[in-house]
């Protein structure tokens, strides 16, 4: 066997040719060979999206031969709204050319859905990058795609499982309101009346959906340590005495004893502590201010 980097006599006379060839075969089909047995699916297209090569794993993925891969626009291969976000992407940075000429080596990420042989879709994360010609232009787009089918699903399930864990809780946050209510029916209507207020607010100001729903649940049982009010003082209609309406003044920390301990993904039980507090610090139970 000749070695590449062989120095022999019998090689002086060759010159320099013979070996590049040699190497250079070497490399091409050490190349090939770890791009068709890679489990990914490999792929490059010119500017014109046609492909100019595409690993056979894209039989295992999509369903087609190598042969038939090549003869498939690579619109039919994206489903319509991820072929939209590939091109609107290779346009931004084709019209970046410069930039992307000094910052070549960056690999881009994006996940899109492709369309399998017998029509369904598939969900990859794609790697992608621009080769270049000798004189720095973009001629080709090499991409390296991994399904993630799998992590689609889980992520799908996880999601559906959080779903249903904040419909429990707030059901069980719906069941205190209700609970409050029944010693007195107007913290009940009242509780509603902040929560709505509160979302109606928040939608206003642009909060996340996310932060509206603690809202909610938080303007639902604001009012919860009132069941350690003496019903007599809650549903009095005279003037209170300092120390009845110091009782009064205890409700919002006992919400938060009652609330405290529950997990939620919210800061409910220190919105509950802090609802009777004013900007001006003439508030309770802490005086805030600001």
């Amino acid at each position: 066997m000749t070695h590449l980097n062989s120095n022999s006599p019998a090689d002086e006379g060759r010159g320099s040719a013979l070996p590049s060839a040699v190497a250079s075969q070497f490399i091409d089909g050490r190349l090939r060979l770890l791009l068709e047995r890679a489990g990914d699916m490999v792929w490059a297209v010119d500017m014109s999206m046609r492909p100019v090569y595409i690993s056979s794993s894209v039989r295992h993925h999509l369903g087609y031969t190598s042969e038939e891969a090549m003869s498939v626009r690579m619109e039919d291969v994206f489903a319509p709204h991820s072929f939209k976000l590939a091109m609107d992407l290779l346009a931004e940075e084709t019209a970046e050319d410069r930039r992307l000429a000094e910052d070549g080596d960056i690999i881009r990420l994006l996940e899109v859905d492709l369309v399998h042989k017998d029509g369904h879709l598939i969900p990859f994360e794609v790697c992608y990058s621009g080769i270049r010609n000798a004189c720095g232009e973009v001629t080709e787009v090499m991409a390296v795609a991994r399904s993630i089918g799998e992590r689609r699903k889980a992520q799908d399930e996880s999601r559906a499982s959080t779903e249903k864990l904040l419909l429990a809780l707030e059901q069980t946050v719906r069941a205190l309101a209700a609970l409050c209510g029944t010693r007195d029916p107007y913290t009940a209507g009242h509780q509603r009346r902040v929560a709505d207020l509160s979302c109606t607010i928040a939608a206003k100001l642009g909060l996340e959906q996310d932060t509206i729903t603690g809202l909610r649940l938080a303007g639902l049982i604001h009012d919860i340590g009132k069941v350690r009010i003496p019903v007599e003082i809650l549903v009095s209609t005279r003037h209170l005495s300092a120390a009845e309406f110091e009782i009064i003044k205890a409700h919002p920390t006992t919400g938060y004893e009652v609330l405290s301990g529950i997990d939620f993904p919210w800061a409910v039980a220190e919105t509950v502590y802090q609802h009777h507090e004013r900007l001006d610090g003439s508030g309770y139970p802490s005086g805030l201010a600001g």
